[in-house]
């Protein structure tokens, strides 16, 4: 009876372990997608992917990661609000890595505000007549 018993637990355990090794394997590929669709400047695809991972992990990196993906693709206002939606939830952040995602803001802030006080320099009409 000690025996049945003691196979049983072996493989509950180690179901268990394949199924957390699986899940590993599963968030690693969906993260080197979210990567890859960043990179191509397929930003849309890129963030669902990192929101699916943050609402399954609760992990605030994946915030972090959405923040660089539209940072990287130009879209300044919505990096602007993750990194700021970063450091809400990031509650044990070294004071170190804080300073950093800070001066991005920071820099994220002076391109917002350049680009609206010089609307005109990112349209083709400006370019025309320039």
């Amino acid at each position: 009876m000690q025996r049945r018993w003691i196979t049983v637990v072996v493989t509950g355990l180690t179901m268990i372990g394949s199924a957390t090794a699986r899940a590993a394997d599963s968030r690693e590929a969906r993260e080197r997608e979210a990567r890859k669709a960043c990179f191509t400047g397929n930003v849309d695809r890129g963030v669902e992917i990192l929101v699916d991972l943050y609402g399954e992990t609760g992990h605030p990196n994946y915030i972090y990661k959405q923040a660089r993906c539209f940072e990287r693709n130009g879209k300044y206002d919505q990096a602007l609000l993750s990194y700021e939606d970063y450091l809400r939830k990031a509650t044990n952040l070294p004071e170190a890595d804080r300073g950093q995602v800070e001066k991005s803001i920071d820099e994220l802030r002076a391109k917002l505000a350049s680009t609206a006080t010089r609307p005109w320099a990112h349209s083709s009409r400006a370019r025309d007549h320039a």
